[in-house]
């Protein structure tokens, strides 16, 4: 089985690329949320008697309202998808591993790409030359 080593070595940077999605998603809720903390608006306009008559005017403005939540959703939606897509291609990484038959060579592939662990260290962990494992990561990813 072949694995793309570009592919795996981008797993550490899909992780970050979706927590990063997910605080932007928790921005936009926080906005949505504030469009209706914010709710009345209050104006005074002046007309009646001549135009010295002032009225207070109070209101919520829900075409405005509807519009900005319109656009947030929008761009929420938008981030959920993005994030869909990602932790897809990361569950296709990790299930690409996992098929692995080498218990040795899985672990070693996870530790490389997966958690991002030297090939020095591994070696050392696994009592073998670096060179081994440098092999085994060749084997099982495309040149």
């Amino acid at each position: 089985m072949q694995l793309s080593k570009d592919l795996l070595s981008q797993y550490r940077f899909i992780l970050c690329e979706i927590e990063d999605l997910k605080q932007k998603k928790a921005e936009v809720e926080k906005q949505i949320e504030k469009l209706l903390e914010d709710g009345v608006v209050k104006d005074k306009v002046y007309g009646g008697m001549g135009g010295i008559q002032g009225f207070a005017i109070e209101g919520f403005p829900l075409k405005e309202y509807n519009r900005r939540r319109m656009l947030l959703r929008k761009r929420n939606d938008a981030l959920k998808r993005q994030e869909n897509d990602l932790l897809e291609l990361l569950s296709l990484i990790e299930h690409e591993i996992n098929a692995i038959g080498n218990s040795r060579d899985r672990q070693i592939l996870k530790m490389f790409f997966i958690d991002g662990v030297s090939q020095q260290k591994i070696a050392e962990k696994f009592y073998i030359d670096q060179s081994v494992v440098s092999r085994i990561i060749k084997k099982y990813t495309e040149n």
